[in-house]
């Protein structure tokens, strides 16, 4: 995730932080390190992209497509909004 197209940028004030982290996504532990911290948050740096399986039907039939996440931002009126490239198989 090299560009921050989309992203929020935090308000709050960053420090340093430098350690190992173990994260869950669904039900998956996948591991990386913490890069900053701040009153609302934390970055998070991975060796390898997060990787999304995404299933939905379109025109009557199951779609299942491999993507990888890019990007993500918080929504106006609440949620979140996510950008995916999809993978080759």
């Amino acid at each position: 995730m090299s560009s921050n197209i989309g992203l929020r940028q935090n308000r709050a004030e960053r420090r340093a932080l430098a350690s190992a982290v173990k994260f869950e996504v669904n039900g998956e532990v996948m591991e990386g390190a913490t890069v900053n911290i701040s009153e609302t948050g934390l970055r998070i740096d991975t060796a390898e992209p997060l990787d999304v399986t995404l299933r939905f039907v379109e025109d009557n039939q199951q779609q299942k497509y491999r993507l990888q996440l890019v990007w993500a931002a918080k929504k106006e009126e609440g949620g979140m909004t996510y950008g995916l490239s999809f993978l080759d198989d």
